[in-house]
């Protein structure tokens, strides 16, 4: 939440301490199932559900922060450059 002069109130950011537990939907669980049965590999699905599990929990802690994007945060820690070509 912003307070005046758009500063952020402390109290309502969600930091690291505060354990975020993200599920994957059913339906992602079964693609990646099928897909992995499809290759013959498990460890990759296992790999692309923790990729994905992380990259959510990362949305929602960001969104939960005020920030809109990776990219947008990724922008604003010092010393990294202004404008690069980060996929999301």
């Amino acid at each position: 939440m912003s307070s005046k002069g758009g500063k952020r109130n402390a109290s309502s950011q969600r930091n690291q301490s505060q354990g975020l537990h993200i599920e994957l939907d059913p339906r992602i669980l079964a693609a990646l199932q099928r897909e992995s049965d499809a290759r013959g590999g498990r460890q990759e699905r296992r790999i692309l559900e923790e990729a994905l599990t992380v990259y959510l929990g990362l949305k929602v802690l960001l969104q939960a922060n005020g920030l809109a994007s990776l990219a947008e945060a990724v922008s604003s820690v010092k010393g990294y450059p202004r404008y690069s070509r980060m996929v999301e």
